[in-house]
């Protein structure tokens, strides 16, 4: 797994807590700190349990990548670089909705080179 790189990443970008999700043996890997997020209900929403997980895994079918999520001060960047994980990073939007969307693209694109290519 490539959690050592994606903390990189995290720290590149300002991600304040990341979660990786390998939905073929239902386990989660955690980058971060939840408590340094403002609010936590996108993460209530779609990541307190596996069922939410892979509801919201169903509904990434056929999406382009990377979605962007957010809620109050927080926003979300939902990666899938294959079918079988879901990274999710979350971060202080104090930025423009343009800065989010760019954010999300690069990191997006960083997470691709990570696992070889676009999925």
């Amino acid at each position: 797994m490539h959690l050592y790189k994606l903390e990189e990443i995290a720290k590149k970008y300002g991600i304040l807590y990341t979660i990786v999700v390998q939905l073929d043996d239902d386990t989660l890997d955690i980058i971060g700190d939840r408590d340094k997020l403002k609010y936590d209900d996108i993460v209530k929403l779609y990541f307190d349990d596996i069922n939410s997980i892979k509801h919201l895994n169903k509904s990434l079918e056929g999406q382009l990548m990377p979605r962007l999520l957010s809620q109050g001060e927080i926003a979300c960047i939902i990666c899938k670089p294959n079918d079988n994980i879901i990274i999710s990073m979350f971060f202080d939007e104090s930025k423009s909705s343009f800065d989010a969307v760019d954010l999300s693209e690069d990191v997006n694109q960083d997470i691709e080179e990570l696992w070889g290519g676009k999925y």
